[in-house]
Order: C-alpha cells, then sequence, then structure tokens
C-alpha cells in the first residue's frame, strides 16, 4: 500500500515539491520529499499542493475520511468535482473553464497548467485586473508563506514594519477583529467578516482589520484568503513572541501597529465567534456622538436568542458578571441609561482612545478609568456563534450593593447574589387589567432565517398590542422555549404550529393553534391552561370531542402597519404572490404560471419551479408588504391543505384585506362573512385566469370605496389589540381559577 501510495504521489503533478519543501523545510529530491511525507504521522501531515487544503476537503467531502489522507484519496477517487480549498473553487472552474472537466489531473491541475498563466480568476470572488485576470493562486500562497516565515523567524521588534498613522474620516468605521491561535478560529472569523462586509455596506464604509494573534501557518494564509475575497478587509500578522494569545493580547500588545491602519474616527474591537445582525455599527456610532461616552457596547445574544451579555457589573469585592445574561433581549430594554464596569464582545471607542484603552498588557484588556460612560445600546444587537471567554474590556469602575441592586431593579427583578439568584416580584390578580410578564413562545427558530418566519412577524406584532395594554411581553424563539429564567414569567403564550412547549406548573400556559392543527392531540390540549384556535369550525368540533373547551380566536392584523393609504390601487403588479415555495410546487402559483397568467412572484424556493421572469425576488419586508399588497391589480393567497379543511384562515388574508387589497383564494370556511367581496374564491384554473384578468375588477371585487370600508372593519375588529385585550382577559381567567378566585 505504501508503494502504491509513493507511486500515486510521485507520478502526479499535482505533489508540489516547491510547495512541499518550503511548508516543511525537508530536503532532497521530489522522492525524498515524497518518503518524507508518507513517514510523516497522518495527523501531522502538511498539504502536498497549496490550492488542497485537507480541513476544508474533508468538510466539503460527503465521504467519512476519518484515518484516512485526504489528498490520497481525491487522487485515488478522482474526486475533481468535490471542493479542495477556500481560494478554489473547483466546481465554478469546472463549469466554466473549457478543458478544465477533461484535463487528467482535475481542475488544480489544469489551473496550475494552464489557467494561472492566462490569468483565469480561480473563484468568482477574486478581483480581477483591467485586463480581466485573476491572480496566480499558487504564486499567491508560496509569497504568502515565505513572508510569514519571515515574519515569524525574526525578532519581535524587528518583524514590524513601521508605518506612518493613515489619515482618519469620520465617514469610516474601522472594525478590528483579533483572532487567536486555536482549532477553528479561522473559520470563526470568516464567519464573523463576510456577513459583516455585506451588512456594513448598507450602513457605511467599513474597513476590517483581521488581527492574527498567533494562529497556525495554514490559518494564517486562510485569513489572508478573506483580504482577497474582500477589498475592505486587511489582514495583518503580528509575530509570534510567545508574549500573548488571547484577542485581549494580541491587541493589547500590537495596538500601535493595527491602530496605524484604522482610517476611521470610530472603531470597533470585534470578537472572532460573533456575528452581526442587522443595522448594528449606526447605533454604535451615534452614541459615541454624546461627549460623555467613552464606550459603547451592542446586545449580545447567545444562539438561542437569549442574552449573553448587556454589559459588564463588578460588585466590589466580587468577579465581574455579564448582565442579564439567560434572560430574553426584550429585558434590556431601557439598558441605555446604565453606566457599566465593562464592555464585551463587540466595543466600540473613538478611535483616538483605543491605544490608551489597550496600553496594558494584562489577560483582560485593561483600561484606564479615567473620564467617560461605558454603556449599552440595545438598538444594536449581535450574536455569539460559539460560547467560551472572548474580548472584554474592564473598566476598572465596581459598583456598590445599592448601585447593583438599583440596576436590576430598573429591570423589574431583586437582586439576590446575582446572576446565580434573581428575584422577580409577582403581582396578585386582585385588580381588572393586572400586569403580567408573558412570554410569547415563537415557533420559529434564532437567528437570520427565523427573522423570516411570518410566526416572527406575528409575533412582534402581537407583542405589541399586549404592551399597549399594559403587559410586560417578552418573545422566545423555539431554542430557548425552555430557558432557565423562565421561572420570572407569569405566562407562556404558545403560537402553537409544529413546535410544542411543556407546560409548567407555576404558570398560566395558553396555546393558540395558528397552523398545523393536526399537531395538537387531546392530551397535550388538556396540558395548556386554555386553547384558543385560529379557526372557528375547528375549535367547536374539537370542544366536542375532547369534552375541554377550545376558544375560537382567529389570526389579526396590524392596523399600523397594513392600511389602505399606503399605496394607490392598481399601481403595482397586476397578480401578486408573495411567500415561499414550502417546498413544493404551490397549487395556486402552478396553475397561474400554467394558464399564462401575469404573475410577479416574491419568496424562496421558487427558482427552480418557476420560468425566468416570474420570480421578482426572494423576500419583502413586513414593512413594505401592505403597499404591495394595495398597488397590486390582485392578490393571490393560498392555505395548506389540512388548514383549509379545518377553516384555519391564513393571516396573509387579513392584512391584504385590511390593505385595500382584491384577494383570490382557496375557499376556507367563514370567507364571505370576514371580508366581503374583497376576497374571491378560487376552485378551478379557469377561476383564477377570469378573476385575475376582469376588464373591470371593482364590479367583482367592489369598488375602492367599499373595499375601503371592509379594511377598516377588519382592522378595528382583527386587529392584534383586540386579541391582546381578549388574551388578558382568559390569562387572568386562568390565574383565577388556578388560586382558587
Amino acid at each position: 500500500m505504501a508503494r502504491d501510495a509513493a507511486d500515486l504521489l510521485l507520478s502526479s503533478p499535482l505533489f508540489d515539491a516547491e510547495w512541499y519543501a518550503l511548508r516543511t523545510g525537508a530536503e532532497g529530491d521530489r522522492a525524498a520529499l515524497v518518503r518524507h511525507y508518507l513517514d510523516t504521522p497522518l495527523e501531522s501531515r502538511v498539504s502536498p499542493h497549496p490550492l488542497f487544503d485537507p480541513e476544508w476537503f474533508r468538510e466539503q467531502s460527503p465521504l467519512d475520511l476519518r484515518g484516512k489522507d485526504p489528498f490520497l484519496v481525491y487522487l485515488r477517487r478522482r474526486l475533481f468535482g468535490t471542493p479542495t480549498h477556500p481560494a478554489f473553487s473547483t466546481v465554478h472552474y469546472r463549469r466554466t473553464v473549457p478543458g478544465a472537466k477533461e484535463h487528467p489531473h482535475g481542475p488544480i491541475g489544469h489551473y496550475v497548467e494552464v489557467g494561472a498563466a492566462e490569468g483565469v480568476p480561480g473563484h468568482r470572488f477574486l478581483p480581477v485586473d483591467a485586463e480581466g485576470r485573476g491572480p496566480d493562486l499558487r504564486a499567491w500562497h508560496l509569497d504568502r508563506h515565505r513572508e510569514l516565515l519571515r515574519l515569524r523567524s525574526a525578532r519581535p521588534d524587528d518583524a514590524v514594519t513601521p508605518r506612518a498613522p493613515a489619515a482618519r474620516s469620520a465617514d469610516v468605521v474601522s472594525v478590528v477583529v483579533p483572532v487567536p491561535p486555536g482549532s477553528g478560529t479561522w473559520r470563526d472569523a470568516w464567519e464573523t467578516v463576510t456577513p459583516l462586509v455585506e451588512a456594513g455596506a448598507a450602513e457605511r464604509e467599513l474597513q476590517v482589520l483581521v488581527v492574527d494573534g498567533g494562529v497556525a501557518a495554514d490559518d494564517a494564509v486562510r485569513l489572508d484568503v478573506l483580504g482577497l475575497r474582500h477589498p475592505e478587509v486587511e489582514v495583518w500578522h503580528g509575530p509570534v513572541d510567545g508574549s500573548g494569545s488571547t484577542p485581549a493580547e494580541a491587541l493589547s500588545r500590537w495596538a500601535p501597529q493595527i491602530l496605524a491602519r484604522a482610517r476611521g474616527t470610530v472603531s470597533v474591537l470585534l470578537d472572532h465567534g460573533v456575528s452581526v445582525r442587522g443595522a448594528w455599527v449606526t447605533p454604535l456610532v451615534e452614541a459615541l456622538g454624546a461627549q460623555d461616552v467613552r464606550a459603547v457596547q451592542p446586545v449580545v445574544l447567545g444562539r438561542d436568542g437569549t442574552v449573553l451579555s448587556a454589559g459588564r457589573v463588578r460588585p466590589r469585592g466580587q468577579a465581574a458578571y455579564s448582565f442579564l445574561a439567560g434572560l430574553p433581549l426584550e429585558d434590556a430594554r431601557g439598558v441605555e441609561r446604565h453606566d457599566f464596569s465593562g464592555l464585551e464582545a463587540c466595543v466600540a471607542l473613538r478611535t483616538d482612545d483605543v491605544a490608551e484603552l489597550l496600553r496594558s498588557g494584562a489577560p483582560d484588556v485593561t483600561p484606564t478609568t479615567a473620564g467617560g460612560r461605558w454603556m449599552v445600546t440595545p438598538d444594536s444587537v449581535v450574536v455569539r456563534r460559539r460560547g467560551g471567554a472572548g474580548l472584554a474590556l474592564e473598566g476598572g469602575r465596581t459598583v456598590s450593593g445599592p448601585e447593583e441592586a438599583e440596576l436590576w431593579a430598573a429591570h423589574g427583578f431583586d437582586a439576590v447574589a446575582p446572576p446565580s439568584r434573581l428575584r422577580r416580584l409577582r403581582l396578585e390578580v386582585d385588580e381588572p387589567s393586572p400586569r403580567l410578564r408573558w412570554a410569547i413562545k415563537n415557533p420559529a427558530p434564532a437567528g437570520a432565517v427565523g427573522e423570516r418566519w411570518g410566526d416572527t412577524h406575528f409575533a412582534s406584532s402581537l407583542a405589541a398590542a399586549l404592551r399597549r395594554v399594559g403587559q410586560e411581553v417578552v418573545v422566545d424563539r423555539r431554542e430557548a422555549f425552555d430557558r432557565p429564567t423562565a421561572e420570572h414569567d407569569d405566562v407562556d403564550l404558545l403560537l402553537r404550529g409544529l413546535q410544542p412547549l411543556r407546560p409548567v406548573p407555576d404558570r398560566v400556559t395558553l396555546a393558540w393553534v395558528i397552523s398545523h392543527p393536526e399537531a395538537l392531540d387531546e392530551a397535550e390540549a388538556r396540558a395548556y391552561d386554555r386553547v384558543l384556535a385560529a379557526s372557528v369550525t375547528w375549535a367547536e368540533e374539537h370542544t366536542r370531542r375532547w369534552g375541554t373547551p377550545v376558544e375560537p380566536l382567529l389570526q389579526a392584523t396590524d392596523p399600523g402597519l397594513f392600511h389602505p393609504d399606503s399605496a394607490l390601487p392598481d399601481t403595482g403588479e397586476r397578480v401578486l404572490f408573495v411567500g415561499s415555495a414550502r417546498g413544493e410546487y404551490r397549487p395556486m402559483v402552478r396553475d397561474a404560471v400554467t394558464h399564462g397568467v401575469p404573475l410577479a412572484l416574491y419568496g424562496t424556493g421558487w427558482a427552480e419551479r418557476v420560468p425566468p421572469g416570474v420570480l421578482r425576488g426572494e423576500y419583502v419586508a413586513n414593512t413594505e408588504l401592505s403597499a404591495a399588497y394595495r398597488s397590486a391589480g390582485v392578490v393571490l393567497n393560498d392555505h395548506w391543505e389540512d388548514m383549509r379543511r379545518e377553516g384555519f384562515l391564513s393571516n396573509r388574508l387579513f392584512d391584504a384585506v385590511a390593505s385595500g387589497a382584491r384577494v383570490l383564494t382557496d375557499d376556507v370556511a367563514g370567507l364571505r362573512d370576514l371580508f366581503g367581496r374583497s376576497v374571491q374564491v378560487v376552485r378551478t384554473p379557469d377561476d383564477l385566469v377570469r378573476l385575475s384578468t376582469l376588464a373591470d375588477p371593482d364590479e367583482v371585487f367592489g369598488d375602492d370605496a367599499e373595499r375601503r370600508r371592509v379594511a377598516e372593519r377588519v382592522r378595528r375588529e382583527h386587529s392584534f389589540d383586540a386579541r391582546a385585550r381578549r388574551l388578558v382577559e382568559v390569562a387572568v381567567e386562568a390565574r383565577l381559577r388556578r388560586i382558587g378566585a
């Protein structure tokens, strides 16, 4: 077997002798280098080619490569379509470069032999010159490793080339991402920087400085690929001098060299395991606009959507802790009013202050305590993807016992040796409308994917309505349904779809069935204090079947978002459908496409199903939906078959009708009584074609005045405010029943 492996490597031009000798320091001819490679223990082998990254290949390959040499597997099985390197796309290269697929040594062999010399870009994201030529990736890798060898063999003071400070601009924000050594830290940096650059483009100009705190040589070059991919990114490699390895130490040791490169008047120190979310940087910059603010942090969430840190508190004589850890994001409202002992994970500072604040070389970056507030803004939110210690700034400010108690009291808690124990004072239900703490259980997943779920918009609007009737409300995504801090809640309100909830004896649990009614059985229903359902017929049937009351509570609309003044009728798409494919060719869309209806489609999962030109985009923001509905000639709607059969009217119907739109939908019981002529039923493809292409649609759907009257009734009777008032009544009734009142 060893002989076969040696012959394979000797015969393959993909065993790059120059590269291997550079990486390992081994000497001798090609045969000697091959022997050196095979004699090296499997776990210590260095890749024999700069465009073959064993870790990347192992992640992309469907094979189980445990105990195997990935490079030898690649050669023996000719897995030339499998991605091999973050800077070289074998898939894209084979698909776009003539001859690459047929080359006897695969796309890497073709690139080294032909593509590099011709300037063919090895990846779609690589920069090209004025003639469209990309960089020679093999030569680039050799140069980068030679430079790393120079840096890491020199004395620390000799390895750093002095640099004149960059000119700074208030229009630029410099984001500094320190990357410590360790398994996977380069991957964390990739997952931080790429969305950071993409998100920042929508807000303001970003300069991203990635600081190599002493990662392994392969990881250092992987970081350099970020600089190839994004012109906003500069990677700085500090000498490996043994003086520090944590993010804090890397920043502290090399602050002058790093800050000489900063082009922004504001710098953000961002941990390598943190992802930004939404418009995150502008609130930080705006907070620093106040002269008394010296440093500011966003609220840091964990992967389950609960708070990891809303600032750091250090009681006198005790260790610092992360404020509000484990509580929902809503508990961070008002946190901007406080001063904190320290900040962590993501900290914005004036660039002129950074050098002073990083002047210590202590394990935690320890700034001076002079002047200025250390604050947190809840208008900016970031997410830590991985646990463990990261970047932390400790200001040296301690808080007294009364100050600490006041801090927690401002957020509704009595602190008893926090953060291990908190106590929330519960109100007894002895008044007509008590203030209860509600936890809305949103079945959408945490993270960016869940932001687009209809359940998330529904939960947000319902939470706002409950607050308007005097309630305290937090929202949990599915990963946080059973968070430890749920003991502080009074009412759990489950938006029951596919995700159940385990009721807890010491608080009221309400289940509002708004989708997938087949998932709820009698045993689960009896475990809740009350069950409500967005269908009159289903509620009545299951009340009879189970012998326990199920109350009808239909879906709702948000009058603040959906109203007839959002746009002018008939100024937008002729026929509009907004919704994902849900893993199928939805019949309403399929019939529209098949029968030539002039459909404009927005949603995910459609690209492979509909002809070119039909799909206009993957997403319409909830704030823009009303205008899209109102301006359309007609809006299409449909239901899951079981929901249609069981009488569950979709939320889209309420929103579109509240916007004054004309709507076509499949048949569901109760439509006409609720929506009048604004909604028409489609039973056949002929109905769809006829009703979507009427010469005078107002004859069928009612004129604009009639649709406005229907819209105002729906906005009044089926608003989230109306639902919130009823939910409070139900919760109070259930709580009184629990105490026997």
